[in-house]
């Protein structure tokens, strides 16, 4: 393929009866034959998927694609490959002829006939329409700055822009799953749809006019980076130091002294706490299920922290995950060179250690960790730093365990129970022994009840604990 490359090159250099120096770059040879192709109006063709086909126009900037299927191997797209070279080994970039980098930059617009299911561009910067089929199902547009609207049908469920900087507005259908428009600096607003899980890394890093954001309910998971250099994080900064989406905190690194994160928390967005040097301690609650090795990195004066929930799951920036042959699994931005390297830290469940990952730094904290014996927490301190063992909370109805049974209780239950029954929460063995004060193996409103009416009974001048009132109304 390279060879062919370089005699057309080569060729191209000398029909131009030596207008161009015999020490000129091969390139100004690729150059002058895609000006050459723009004279005559060649029409270029060929194959771009297993049933798709492809005619362009140099002159035009006209591209049309036809068939059916997604497009595979296009040859708009940059190829690489290793090539060695007195032996280094470097990675080279080109495209397959005839096509070259100033054809890809000559696409103005691009037809798609129906029937056409993922499409991929990458460096048209002259390309200003694109017209979408309804059968298309993913998109992914990469540095197409000139690319100032599109319009994307109901179908689509993947939508993946990179510094398309003069979109001013995008519409997402409710049949998107994915998105990310990362450094569309132009993007003033964006309405994620219901049905969206997943804020994917640095999904929307770089969009420096996106000051407004709507978040569905399905949002389960926000990964690092993702609000990054966004209007909207600053000015929810404004509002509370400590952001939070969807029981997501998103970022506290302008917090400071002692944090408490409020019960009903579930999980915590990787790096959220790293670089700040103003916080001295940290309380994550019962309701946290998990949270990022490094989301406390780097915090140079934070000498405490409090884990409420003995099983969390303390874990990497990255995605771990192990399918059913214990094998494990690291998220797509990470490369194989990266999980081969040094050092490798643990991930710690409430089964033990189920696997090592490697992580660019480990995490930097010299105070004491402070949770329950025999938790996750004490098993990741062991490894990094002094631990110390808080009371375990055993008195049923104290769910603050200020030796209080009030409304403050009641409303740390319900906390519990809206959290279960929107995002899966599973209370842990610790929550159930305070929580379930009916003894029906459930943390719910009636619980709440239970304890409300206790605390009525107390200021109205009763004088009973509350195991003796939960025996006297066959509670338990």
């Amino acid at each position: 393929m390279k060879t062919t490359r370089i005699i057309a090159a080569v060729l191209s250099i000398c029909m131009l009866g030596g207008a161009v120096g015999y020490d000129a770059p091969l390139f100004e040879g690729a150059s002058v034959t895609a000006n050459a192709a723009k004279q005559q109006d060649e029409i270029i063709s060929g194959t771009c998927g297993e049933n798709a086909s492809y005619t362009f126009s140099p002159a035009t900037g006209v591209l049309e694609v036809d068939g059916t299927g997604d497009i595979t191997d296009a040859p708009w797209i940059q190829k690489k490959e290793l090539e060695e070279d007195m032996g280094m080994w470097h990675m080279v970039y080109f495209y397959v002829e005839p096509w070259s980098e100033e054809y890809v930059q000559s696409i103005k617009t691009v037809i798609l006939s129906e029937g056409i299911t993922n499409i991929s561009f990458e460096y048209c910067s002259s390309l200003t329409s694109i017209s979408i089929p309804k059968s298309v199902e993913s998109i992914r547009l990469y540095n197409c700055p000139n690319l100032s609207d599109i319009s994307i049908p109901e179908g689509v469920t993947g939508v993946d822009l990179f510094k398309c900087t003069s979109l001013d507005e995008l519409i997402l259908p409710d049949s998107v799953k994915s998105v990310s428009i990362t450094y569309c600096s132009n993007i003033t607003s964006l309405t994620i749809p219901d049905g969206v899980t997943t804020i994917n890394y640095s999904a929307f890093r770089g969009c420096t006019n996106l000051k407004e954001i709507v978040f569905p309910a399905s949002i389960k998971e926000i990964r690092d980076n993702s609000l990054i250099d966004t209007p909207w994080l600053s000015e929810k900064e404004k509002e509370d130091p400590l952001v939070i989406v969807n029981n997501i905190v998103v970022t506290g690194r302008k917090c400071k002294g002692n944090v408490a994160i409020p019960e009903g928390i579930t999980s915590i967005v990787p790096d959220s706490f790293s670089n700040n040097e103003n916080i001295t301690s940290i309380t994550f609650p019962s309701t946290c299920i998990d949270l990022s090795h490094d989301v406390l990195q780097n915090c140079k004066n934070l000498k405490k922290v409090y884990f409420l929930n003995p099983e969390v799951l303390i874990k990497s920036a990255t995605d771990v995950k192990l399918n059913t042959d214990n094998e494990l699994h690291i998220d797509e931005h990470w490369s194989i060179t990266d999980i081969e390297a040094e050092p490798k830290v643990p991930v710690y469940s409430p089964s033990g250690t189920i696997g090592y990952y490697y992580v660019t730094s480990p995490a930097s904290f010299s105070g004491t960790i402070y949770g329950y014996s025999g938790s996750t927490a004490e098993a990741f301190a062991k490894d990094y730093c002094k631990f110390e063992v808080i009371d375990q909370k055993t008195t049923k109805g104290d769910l603050n365990n200020d030796t209080m049974i009030d409304g403050r209780d009641a409303t740390l239950v319900l906390a519990m129970y809206a959290d279960s029954s929107s995002s899966g929460y599973v209370p842990t063995n610790a929550d159930r022994a305070v929580g379930d004060v009916n003894s029906d193996t459930f943390i719910d409103g009636r619980d709440a009840t239970i304890i409300l009416a206790y605390y009525a009974d107390l200021s109205a001048g009763a004088s009973i604990s509350f195991e003796n009132y939960l025996k006297e109304n066959n509670y338990v």
